[in-house]
């Protein structure tokens, strides 16, 4: 009986790098391996000797679709480290920023990565003629998560506004009531998209596993 390795270096549609290899006997896989893996960064070397005020915008560019993630976490190490508490105004308008990306970067996932297989497309590219209402949805959605960020953390992509104990620049009034009607109109596209999810047929798998999480005191 024949014996055949499918080894596929990367592929597309995932959240970093992803490698795929399927080991074959006669017509049946016999054992697939799934690898997403990170390529060396180096921003643990080219951080040291940096000063501190700069490591908040230098570790932003770690990733281009959760960069609050990484200017927070390390805004609040620093902040820790020196016995700094910033205002419940820094805490909340953080925390509307992170949510913003946190949004934003589900879409991604839910549209563009995941969708295409749920309903044997391609790509989103081929969807676009049939799924243009639901495409449509993405769009408004993103904008206004966009928006909120850009807002808050001076723009979208790497927000800069954010600095030690605040913020360099904070939201108007007037922006953010425009913000608050904006996620007003997006409201049943986010219901739609929770029904839309709910209802794709999900491949039954299931295996033992350890989750662990980190949760922040405050």
């Amino acid at each position: 009986m024949s014996e055949k390795v499918i080894s596929i270096d990367y592929l597309a549609r995932v959240e970093g790098e992803t490698a795929i290899k399927i080991n074959i006997k006669g017509k049946e896989p016999q054992e697939l391996k799934l690898k997403i893996f990170e390529p060396p960064r180096f921003f643990e070397g080219f951080l040291v000797g940096r000063k501190h005020d700069e490591v908040p915008d230098i570790v932003a560019r770690i990733c281009g679709i959760c960069p609050v993630s990484h200017m927070t976490t390390a805004l609040r190490a620093i902040e820790k480290a020196v016995g700094i508490n910033p205002s419940q105004q820094t805490k909340i308008l953080r925390r509307l920023m992170s949510l913003s990306q946190i949004a934003s970067s589900h879409l991604i996932h839910l549209y563009i990565l995941a969708m295409p297989d749920y309903y044997g497309y391609p790509g989103v590219q081929e969807m676009l003629p049939e799924f243009t209402e639901e495409l449509s949805r993405l769009m408004r959605m993103k904008k206004v998560m966009n928006d909120l960020t850009a807002a808050i953390g001076g723009r979208a992509l790497h927000p800069v506004s954010a600095v030690i104990n605040g913020f360099t620049d904070l939201p108007s009034p007037q922006a953010l009531k425009k913000l608050r009607q904006d996620l007003e109109k997006i409201e049943a596209d986010a219901v739609e998209t929770v029904r839309m999810v709910s209802e794709l047929s999900y491949p039954k798998f299931s295996r033992k596993a350890e989750y662990v999480a980190l949760k922040a005191a405050n």
